[in-house]
Parts: structure tokens; sequence; C-alpha cells
């Protein structure tokens, strides 16, 4: 089987169009880098919905990180903003909810956020 090559932060920003473009691919490397390293690590799609209120009654929740990941007892949560991506003011009451609650958040912008967590 072959390896796949992940891309480079330079090579990301020189090759992205749109910002949520340009989100998605640094998403998708991260997803990529941290199951090579035996992380479960999933989505939770709280975007453009409609149906909005029957969904906040299930549970969908404004402001929550784009990404969970876990391993051997380890839940980190990571919200993926491109390098200028600004936090909402939900999602910064949400990691400050996640923090109290001794969760560790963060933000990330690229691979080398996560670099500790892939050795």
């Amino acid at each position: 089987m072959r390896k796949k090559r992940l891309r480079t932060k330079k090579q990301i920003l020189e090759n992205a169009q749109p910002r949520d473009n340009l989100e998605s691919v640094i998403q998708s490397d991260i997803v990529k880098k941290l199951r090579m390293r035996d992380w479960l690590v999933f989505h939770i799609d709280n975007g453009n919905i409609k149906c909005m209120g029957k969904l906040k009654k299930m549970g969908l929740q404004k402001g929550i990180p784009d990404l969970v990941a876990l391993k051997v007892g380890r839940i980190v949560f990571l919200e993926i903003k491109t390098p200028n991506g600004i936090i909402s003011k939900e999602q910064l009451l949400i990691h400050e909810r996640l923090a109290k609650e001794m969760f560790e958040v963060r933000v990330v912008r690229g691979i080398e956020a996560i670099e500790d967590l892939l050795l």
C-alpha cells in the first residue's frame, strides 16, 4: 500500500483558494496525521444546517470544536482555523467551558500545533 504524502503548511497556503477550502484541507491533513498515530478522530457536524430548532433539541451546540481526538484515556478538542481565522464568540464560550471541565482544547492553524500528539 502506497503511503500518501501530507502537505506542508507552505504547500497548503500556496494552493489555497477560499477560506473554507483551506480550513478543510488543514482539517483533512490533521485527521490523516492523527489516525496514522492510532488516534480515534471524528468530526462533529455543527455547520450550516437547516432545521436548527429540532437539531438543538437533539444536542446541536453552536461553537463545538471541529474535531475530537481520543487515545488511551486522553480527549483533545481541536478547533481548526486558517492562519488568519477568527474564533467566534460561541466558540470561545465553548472552549472556556470545556477548559473549565478540565478538557484539553486547542485552536489548530496547522500540523505544528499538534506535533506533540504525534509522538
